[in-house]
């Protein structure tokens, strides 16, 4: 019998007192995925100078991402890459 390890990852968006809904999501996978994953993302963040991903401020250009109005492509195609 072989174990896997898995790690999984989880968010959440919608906790403050005036939201209606509430929103999991998260993703398993196993570790050494994830270990190659997360050197990727890194690399990623690095090129775009930016310290994390918060979808609320990158899609409003706000925050470190206030200067990338119109010009986000770029960081859209490296994450599907």
């Amino acid at each position: 019998m072989s174990i896997i390890e898995f790690s999984a990852y989880f968010d959440e968006s919608g906790t403050k007192a005036d939201t209606v809904a509430v929103v999991v999501a998260g993703f398993i996978a196993p570790t050494e995925q994830w270990v190659a994953f997360e050197h990727d993302w890194k690399r990623i963040l690095s090129t775009f100078s930016v310290s994390s991903l918060h979808m609320r401020d990158f899609a409003h250009s706000k925050g470190e991402y206030k200067t990338w109005k119109g010009t986000r492509t770029g960081v859209e195609s490296s994450c599907r890459a």
